[in-house]
């Protein structure tokens, strides 16, 4: 038990974890935001959000790195293993910043530069 401790221990202080979890936090605090702004808040879409952004990103990126933290790094050549852990926690990143665009545009911040 005192192993899964320690693993998720240093799973959580991961500086991609710590991005990727200030990132769905951000994005869930600033729908909420313009939800309510625009009068559009839905309890039941709260447990949308974690099946169709939390679940798939953080669920896979978590995966990815049991396995390299198990020892499949030791199999692979490390450039394999740089992609994996980059190839999953990207997508992941580029989908909550946009997210987080549209929330901000939603709540009446300017997203684009002005002319």
């Amino acid at each position: 038990m005192l192993y899964l401790k320690e693993m998720a221990w240093k799973f959580l202080s991961e500086p991609q974890t710590i991005t990727l979890l200030v990132l769905i936090g951000l994005d869930l605090l600033l729908g909420v935001a313009a939800s309510l702004r625009t009068g559009a808040f839905d309890w039941k879409a709260l447990p949308r959000f974690w099946l169709t952004l939390v679940l798939p990103y953080f669920v896979t990126y978590m995966g990815a790195w049991v396995l390299v933290y198990l020892g499949l790094a030791e199999y692979l050549p490390p450039a394999f293993v740089e992609v994996l852990k980059v190839g999953l926690l990207t997508p992941a990143t580029l989908a909550l910043l946009a997210r987080i665009v549209v929330n901000l545009k939603d709540l009446g911040y300017p997203t684009a530069p002005a002319k």
